[in-house]
């Protein structure tokens, strides 16, 4: 019964925030009667937000780095693909980390990889989520450098080929 709640909670005022209207937010329904009243409850906290058309957004994005400096696109260039490449290198780093100590410990079934583990297998200590998540964070790093170097060296490239 409480998840029940605890989900209608969750769940009524999303519904709210996220209708689609085209004539934007009426709290009432007037359909040309006038003796009926609308006892629901209203949310004025949560209005829907306008549908905006694709052109309007291309433009706005567009608009944000026209008139920045190139390294300030190269540095947003650089956090996209360092976050955007964490949660697989945390994925490979766990997985391989969990073969390395399976291997440490005579191959126990116990000690296996996150996706192969089974009941009553041996928790992962904190030093090892640390070198884990540090290992992950490296690595994430280094495939922003080189995406970095890899990028400018087209650019260069680029620049000489034209003249």
């Amino acid at each position: 019964m409480r998840r029940i709640c605890c989900l209608l909670f969750l769940l009524i005022p999303a519904l709210v925030c996220f209708a689609q209207t085209q004539s934007g937010y009426t709290p009432f329904n007037f359909t040309g009667l006038s003796e009926i009243h609308d006892f629901s409850p209203h949310f004025e906290m949560f209005r829907p937000v306008p549908l905006s058309s694709e052109s309007e957004q291309s433009q706005s994005n567009a608009s944000i780095f026209t008139n920045s400096p190139q390294w300030v696109k190269d540095l947003r260039r650089g956090e996209i693909v360092l976050f955007g490449t964490l949660p697989f290198t945390v994925f490979f780093t766990r997985t391989i980390m969990g073969v390395v100590r399976m291997s440490q410990n005579n191959w126990d079934q116990r000690y296996a990889p996150w996706p192969f583990q089974s009941a009553g297998a041996v928790a992962i200590t904190r030093n090892d989520i640390f070198w884990m998540f540090t290992f992950a964070g490296s690595a994430s790093l280094a495939i922003a450098v080189i995406d970095h170097l890899i990028v400018r060296n087209k650019r260069t490239t680029a620049v000489s080929s034209d003249y």
